[in-house]
């Protein structure tokens, strides 16, 4: 393997700890469809498919029926709204560890760095002006451009913006279904361990490798990037 590479990062669990966030929005958003909250471990176990899907499945938690089209429409503008508040002005979450430093290193190694989230574009755009690191991409894929996750479109697109080959592409997540797309799209799988969902999790659905801290990241890709070279 030689040349530039891709490196795609997910957002909630993986750049941002905005795990608070993400399920106090949710259960309050179920609640004023007058539902029962959903527990946080169904909320973080869902985190990562963009709002349809999201909802569904903590939905599925609450009951084996599922939602009616209307409720299940309730429940997402809810969510927006709530979430909108986060996206402009209010607290994300911060940055995680070393992440800050995990960016700068890779940017300041030549490679091209992009995003891959279910989160929406409008989003995605709130939390990155937040932490001023929207410059530090070049591409970003969110909700708005594709079917979610696992469906492999996103990176697809990621790869054909930049010029990049799946060989020397890497997807970075916390979850499966970040796991899952990048096996999929025949990309490098990297869990970290720092999110929503355990190591173990994360390599039944196709991790490649893992990491404990961004520190590590950083290491792990040279050594995959360094592999055939």
């Amino acid at each position: 393997m030689s040349g530039q590479a891709l490196i795609l990062f997910d957002c909630d669990g993986t750049l941002v700890d905005s795990a608070a966030m993400i399920v106090e929005t949710a259960q309050a958003a179920f609640t004023m469809a007058e539902l029962r909250a959903p527990d946080r471990e169904a909320v973080l176990a869902a985190t990562g498919l963009n709002l349809p899907n999201f909802i569904t499945a903590v939905a599925a938690t609450l009951s084996d029926k599922p939602l009616s089209p209307e409720l299940h429409d309730r429940i997402i503008v809810a969510y927006r709204e709530l979430f909108a508040g986060y996206a402009h002005g209010g607290p994300t979450g911060p940055l995680f560890p070393g992440i800050r430093g995990c960016i700068d290193n890779l940017r300041a190694q030549g490679h091209l760095l992009g995003v891959a989230t279910g989160k929406s574009r409008r989003g995605l755009d709130g939390v990155l002006a937040q932490h001023a690191i929207a410059e530090c991409f070049v591409t970003l894929k969110t909700a708005d451009d594709g079917p979610s996750k696992p469906h492999p479109e996103i990176l697809y697109q990621a790869m054909s913006e930049t010029g990049v080959d799946p060989d020397r592409t890497i997807m970075i997540g916390d979850s499966t279904f970040d796991m899952a797309l990048a096996a999929n799209a025949g990309v490098h799988g990297i869990g970290v361990t720092w999110g929503h969902q355990p190591a173990a999790q994360l390599v039944a659905a196709g991790a490649a490798q893992i990491v404990e801290s961004a520190d590590a990241l950083v290491a792990r890709i040279a050594g995959y990037l360094g592999a055939d070279t």
